[in-house]
């Protein structure tokens, strides 16, 4: 892309739009704060399909007044080892950042614990919430639901959304944590779109369309069904993924969630959706975490000749890049994104109903 054709920003400028826009359009500065860090922690990994490409989304959703931007999640202790999230309709970056305390609290003590999140937005990357949770030295496993996309292995309508999960194992102190972040699908939705506006195809495999045959438009993909990675294999994951993050939490089932409005919500938005995080102390183990993830790293990087890279090698590295390069947005997102720095003129107002 020709240099005129985008616009550089340092990671802090990048924040400061993303939390602009998002209380320009009626989300509370707080929860702003949070969906900003969410977004920025993408664009400073280059992991664009969850980065500023999903901020008009995020802002539409605001705007139509379909997510409630004073909304507060609220946080009930379940158990010794489980905590529930009501989000109360908000973004998941927020039922999250306020489920995260008791969830490490509770994992600390006792070994393993669960947070719940039910009737939260989720629009952001997995591998963000399993990276915090690594930062404060715990094993963790992150599940999450959507909207319909993804037919089964073998059939050609919608039951199960993209339901990615995610996973991260601490390492010593001055080492990055493993940390993978995979959709149940071939490709990924944000992906798919990104391959719309480039103008490029999609892999043989990655979608059907409307009638179910197999392409390889990207158009033709997105308004038919995403396809499981590996067959049945990746199907039977979507089941897990789907039955843990709705069926375990209280959450809408993809096949069940609303679909939004495609005029209020040109490109996409966020879906109502259920999530479930796993959280695991390795102290109360007895296997020795850290040398255990050395032998396997050293055993896959040191393979002669080989391509054989670690998870998320390509992010920490993009990480090394922007910290002082900054990042490149695209010319059409960043204007579109200005376009929602004006106040919304009369913001809707919602009164959620908390449990006791």
């Amino acid at each position: 892309m020709a240099a005129d054709e985008t616009v550089r920003m340092t990671l802090p400028a990048c924040r400061d739009l993303c939390k602009r826009a998002l209380e320009a359009s009626g989300l509370c500065p707080a929860s702003a704060g949070h969906v900003a860090d969410a977004i920025t922690a993408a664009e400073r990994d280059e992991a664009r399909s969850h980065g500023l490409f999903r901020l008009p989304g995020f802002c539409r959703s605001l705007r139509s007044g379909r997510v409630p931007g004073d909304a507060i999640p609220q946080v009930h202790d379940r158990g010794p080892g489980v905590v529930h999230v009501d989000a109360a309709g908000v973004f998941s970056p927020v039922a999250f950042t306020a489920g995260l305390p008791v969830l490490v609290e509770k994992a600390w003590r006792q070994g393993v614990a669960v947070l719940s999140i039910a009737n939260s937005l989720h629009f952001s990357a997995l591998w963000w919430e399993a990276e915090i949770l690594a930062a404060e030295g715990l094993i963790a496993l992150v599940f999450v639901n959507s909207l319909a996309f993804m037919a089964p292995h073998g059939g050609s309508k919608r039951v199960f959304g993209t339901n990615p999960m995610a996973f991260a194992w601490p390492r010593a102190a001055d080492l990055v944590p493993l940390v993978w972040d995979q959709s149940s699908s071939v490709m990924s939705r944000g992906d798919m779109q990104l391959a719309l506006l480039g103008g490029r195809e999609i892999p043989l495999g990655a979608a059907i369309n409307a009638e179910g045959n197999p392409t390889t438009n990207p158009a033709e993909g997105l308004a038919g069904a995403q396809c499981p990675f590996g067959g049945a294999k990746g199907s039977n994951i979507a089941i897990m993924v789907e039955l843990l993050a709705a069926g375990l939490t209280g959450g809408t089932l993809s096949a069940d969630t609303p679909v939004p409005s495609e005029a209020n919500h040109p490109g996409g938005a966020p879906t109502e959706n259920g999530e479930l995080i796993i959280a695991i102390n390795p102290a109360h183990f007895p296997g020795d975490t850290a040398l255990a993830a050395e032998r396997v790293c050293e055993r896959v990087l040191g393979q002669a000749a080989s391509l054989a890279r670690l998870p998320s090698a390509r992010r920490h590295a993009a990480r090394e890049r922007t910290a002082t390069a900054g990042i490149y947005v695209a010319r059409p997102l960043y204007d579109t994104i200005q376009t929602f720095l004006q106040p919304v003129a009369t913001a809707p107002r919602f009164e959620p109903v908390f449990e006791n």
